[in-house]
C-alpha cells in the first residue's frame, strides 16, 4: 500500500512500481467520484447525498470506498453517528471541489461555443463610462456568461476607437464626438460634465459668481488628451489658454483636488467631494445655460459585429 504522496505505506514494499501502482490508482479517479465525495462532504450524511444525487445509499458507501482505495486513506471517520472528514479529507474536498468548478466551466464553454457563443470577448470603454455602471455590467456577465473570457480596457477619447481598430473585433464605448467613421454606432448614454476647482484654488472664491472667459484664462486648466493626440487635436470644453494635459481620468482629478488646476470632471466622479466641500462647482459664463455633457456610443467594425455575447454586452450598457 502507499500514501498519496507516492511513499510506501509502513511494511510495504518501496520502489518504482510501487510509484506506478499508485499513479494508475490515481489515474483511476473519476469525476463521479469526486461529485459523490462533494455530495457527502455537503449534506453531512450519506443517506442525504444519495437522495441529492438520485442513489440509494450503498451506491453512496461503494463510490466513497472506491475513492478512499485508491487515494490510499479515509476520507471519512465512520466512528461517531454521522460521517466527519478527516484531515486529509478535508485537503482533498478543496481540490475536488477545484476539479469540480473547471469541469463544470469547460461544460459551459463547450455548450456555449455550440450554440454560436464567442469565446472571448474584448470591450474597451472610455474613462468617462460611470465605474459603478461598468463594474455593474461586469457582474452580470460573469453571471450569465461564466465560460466566455472578457477582456476589458479603458482609455481616453480618440484611443478607445483606435484600441478597436487595432483589435479589428470587439465592442468600445466612445465619446459621441470621437471620429466613428467605418463604425457602427448605437446611443449607451449619456455623461454631465462638470466644471470644478479645489477648495483651496483661487477660483473657488467664485463659486457663486458666473466667471468670464478673461478669468478662467488666468488659471491652468486640467484637460483631458487621449493617447497619441495632437496639442492642435480639437479642444471641447476648453476656455483657458494655459492647459496642462494628461492622458487618464484618474491623474486629471487629481490634479484638480491638489489644487494645480480647474477642469471638467463627469459628475460621477465629483459627487463626494462636491458634498464633502473638498471640491467647488465653477460657472463659466460662456455656459450659462447648457448642460455639459457627453453623449457614449457602443461602436463594433461592421465586418466583425458581435455575436450573442456581445449583443448582451451592449444591451447591458444601454440598460
Amino acid at each position: 500500500m502507499t500514501n498519496i504522496d507516492g511513499s510506501a505505506a509502513p511494511g510495504a514494499p518501496a520502489g518504482p512500481g510501487a510509484a506506478n501502482s499508485l499513479v494508475a490508482q490515481l489515474d483511476a479517479i473519476t469525476l463521479d467520484q469526486l461529485r459523490t465525495f462533494l455530495a457527502v462532504a455537503d449534506t453531512g450524511t450519506f443517506s442525504a447525498a444519495g437522495r441529492r444525487l438520485g442513489r440509494v445509499q450503498s451506491a453512496i458507501s461503494h463510490s466513497i470506498a472506491a475513492l478512499e482505495s485508491q487515494v490510499g486513506f479515509a476520507l471519512f471517520d465512520r466512528s461517531r453517528r454521522l460521517p466527519v472528514l478527516t484531515a486529509e479529507g478535508g485537503t482533498l474536498l478543496a481540490a475536488a471541489r477545484s476539479v469540480s468548478l473547471q469541469v463544470e466551466a469547460l461544460h459551459a464553454s463547450a455548450r456555449d461555443m455550440r450554440s454560436g457563443t464567442e469565446p472571448a470577448v474584448s470591450l474597451v470603454v472610455d474613462a468617462m463610462f460611470p465605474t459603478a455602471k461598468l463594474v455593474e455590467v461586469a457582474q452580470g456577465f460573469q453571471q450569465r456568461w461564466p465560460g466566455v473570457i472578457f477582456r476589458l480596457r479603458v482609455e481616453a477619447l480618440g484611443a478607445v476607437l483606435e484600441e478597436l481598430r487595432r483589435a479589428r473585433s470587439g465592442i468600445a464605448v466612445a465619446a459621441a464626438y470621437a471620429e466613428h467613421a467605418g463604425v457602427v454606432s448605437l446611443p449607451v448614454g449619456s455623461v454631465e460634465m462638470v466644471p470644478v476647482a479645489a477648495v483651496t484654488h483661487p477660483l473657488a472664491a467664485h463659486r457663486s459668481a458666473q466667471l468670464s472667459t478673461a478669468e478662467l484664462g488666468k488659471h491652468v486648466q486640467i484637460v483631458l488628451s487621449g493617447r497619441g493626440e495632437e496639442e492642435s487635436a480639437p479642444d471641447r470644453g476648453v476656455l483657458s489658454p494655459r492647459t496642462w494635459r494628461v492622458a487618464d481620468m484618474e491623474t486629471r482629478q487629481a490634479l484638480i483636488q491638489a489644487g494645480l488646476g480647474w477642469g471638467n470632471l463627469p459628475m460621477h466622479r465629483v459627487q463626494a467631494d462636491l458634498a464633502s466641500g473638498a471640491l467647488v462647482r465653477l460657472c463659466p459664463r460662456a455656459w450659462v445655460g447648457r448642460v455639459m455633457a457627453v453623449g457614449l456610443v457602443a461602436t463594433w467594425l461592421p465586418e466583425a459585429p458581435p455575436g450573442p455575447v456581445g449583443r448582451w454586452l451592449v444591451d447591458a450598457l444601454r440598460g
